[in-house]
């Protein structure tokens, strides 16, 4: 599990084949009860090791499982895995939130702008890096992941994402390293 930004988690998982179906569950308390009532599902993927929890609240305590479910070889039927290590995490209290903003510039390409962000509130320093989301649909968890450098400078940041398929709407998220 890592923090990708202050309200924003990224796990990942070891992988138990290409068919593999993962079920996430999330609690904010007694999260070393590893069968406790008070973990809950949050999401399912397919085929995937990472997925991305955002909006979560800060200064709060996230506590993860994730379940394989995979098919066996004959019969088909489901084996259910489980294990007993549960990730915690807590969520910092300061946030990186860029403002961003997005702007055709042709047919096929659009120009991507945010504010460049200090490391904490108090700080001179700015963020050494980004990772732009791009995604065809509102889901950051289908997105392409862009590195860009940050510049210590303050200025605005910007990427041209150009290549792109005409006629098509895209989502953009964008996180401070």
């Amino acid at each position: 599990m890592t923090e990708t930004q202050h309200h924003w988690l990224k796990l990942s998982w070891e992988s138990k084949g290409s068919n593999a179906e993962y079920k996430i569950f999330r609690a904010t308390n007694k999260c070393n009860d590893y069968n406790s009532g008070n973990f809950r599902e949050i999401a399912t993927v397919t085929g995937k090791t990472t997925y991305n929890d955002i909006k979560l609240n800060h200064n709060t305590t996230y506590c993860y499982k994730v379940m394989v479910k995979r098919p066996k070889v004959c019969p088909y039927t489901i084996e259910t895995v489980s294990s007993s290590n549960v990730g915690k995490f807590t969520v910092c209290g300061t946030t990186l939130n860029p403002t961003i903003k997005a702007k055709t510039v042709s047919d096929k390409a659009i120009k991507v702008t945010w504010t460049n962000t200090k490391s904490d509130n108090g700080s001179t320093r700015y963020a050494t890096g980004y990772t732009l989301y791009r995604s065809k649909t509102n889901n950051i968890n289908q997105a392409t992941a862009i590195q860009v450098n940050g510049k210590q400078d303050g200025s605005e940041m910007t990427y041209l994402d150009d290549c792109l398929e005409q006629c098509t709407t895209y989502f953009y998220w964008v996180k401070a390293n």
